[in-house]
């Protein structure tokens, strides 16, 4: 069921036309580069920034609707919103931080503050000022301060950039945590791919304030919709190619004189398409019978931890980046300019053509 329902464009400060929706219990990331309209939409949302024309609807009720001239304030809006700087009060306790957003009497709200800083872990810490509180505490005050106000929606931006990675892996339990307890829509902002494809349950794809995509982590990452979807997502293997046959049998394409086998609809003429570099696999036997196979000659390797990034050349003049484990590469004696074998999951080769048309604007 969809709770939070959003459409909307401006041309100043920034260039807007961005639209998502996120339904009860869900947790919605939208991803992009800085200055892809990311916090504004959150502000938006909020009623902290205002300009903007289209709809904000929330579980039936329109907080924004131009075309209708409706436009509630932000007090008005019963949003739990997380700074990426907390925003915190500096002269006040964690405890009163988190009464300041809670409703009721004195008793009641300070209550309803200890009880959900038990939950965020910071029983014991509710006299400390912010100063006195680490990074990841205060993120976890600040985060009990939105809840306090019983939100119809949490609005969380970029709130694990300002920690450590240990503290940050500590957070993501926490939000897991938490998520069991909380049945509003949760739109959450990050410049991280990997932490997206771990939290959330469908992500959102802004680039210069345009929705380029939406849909599950795993769908967005492997099934993008253009070319620049995957390359804001990551991929390094976003090629060239002509499709010259497409059928119930798969796709085929010349890829510079390579046949290569691909997945999804496409009809005869240019392409492009991308393979994730987890998908394409270093051939052993020689005998292997998996279509997709290239002869190829290591360029460059990488190692990064527990993992290595291999650069190759292939014949037709392109070359493509894999992964593996690092222990696999050593074990196979793969060093630069030897000889390899690859074999592209044929699943995996997703093919995007030229969309006919652009998006409509934002619906009133």
């Amino acid at each position: 069921m969809t709770v939070l329902d959003v459409a909307i464009e401006q041309e100043r400060p920034i260039s807007l036309r961005a639209s998502l929706t996120c339904g009860r219990g869900e947790l919605l990331a939208l991803v992009g580069p800085s200055g892809s309209g990311k916090s504004t939409v959150l502000k938006t949302i909020a009623g902290l920034l205002t300009g903007a024309r289209g709809h904000v609807r929330v579980g039936g009720r329109e907080w924004l609707n131009t075309a209708r001239g409706v436009d509630l304030p932000a007090h008005e809006r019963k949003v739990g919103f997380v700074f990426q700087s907390y925003a915190l009060f500096p002269h006040m306790t964690a405890l009163q931080n988190v009464m300041s957003s809670a409703q009721g009497n004195a008793a009641a709200r300070r209550r309803l503050a200890a009880e959900w800083l038990g939950l965020m872990r910071m029983s014991g810490l509710e006299d400390r000022r912010p100063v006195q509180l680490s990074g990841g505490q205060q993120q976890r005050v600040a985060l009990a301060r939105a809840l306090a106000r019983e939100p119809e929606v949490l609005l969380l931006d970029e709130p694990f950039s300002a920690v450590d990675q240990m503290t940050r892996d500590r957070l993501y339990e926490e939000l897991a945590d938490l998520r069991k307890r909380l049945s509003i829509p949760t739109v959450f902002v990050t410049h991280s791919i990997p932490e997206a494809q771990m939290l959330a349950d469908r992500m959102v794809v802004l680039h210069r304030g345009r929705t380029l995509q939406a849909g599950t982590p795993d769908e967005v990452f492997r099934r993008p919709v253009e070319p620049d979807v995957a390359r804001l997502l990551g991929h390094k293997n976003v090629l060239e190619a002509m499709v010259v046959r497409s059928d119930r049998e798969g796709i085929l394409l010349d890829w510079k004189g390579l046949l290569l086998h691909g997945d999804g609809p496409a009809v005869p003429g240019p392409a492009t398409f991308v393979i994730p570099a987890s998908d394409i696999r270093i051939v052993v036997r020689a005998d292997d019978p998996r279509a997709n196979r290239f002869q190829g000659t290591v360029s460059a390797i990488t190692r990064l931890g527990g993992m290595a990034s291999i650069r190759v050349a292939l014949p037709n003049g392109a070359w493509i980046v894999l992964t593996a484990p690092t222990h696999i590469v050593e074990g196979r004696g793969l060093t630069e300019n030897a000889p390899i074998q690859v074999a592209f999951v044929v699943s995996s080769v997703h093919v995007m053509q030229a969309r006919s048309e652009e998006p409509g604007p934002a619906s009133p």
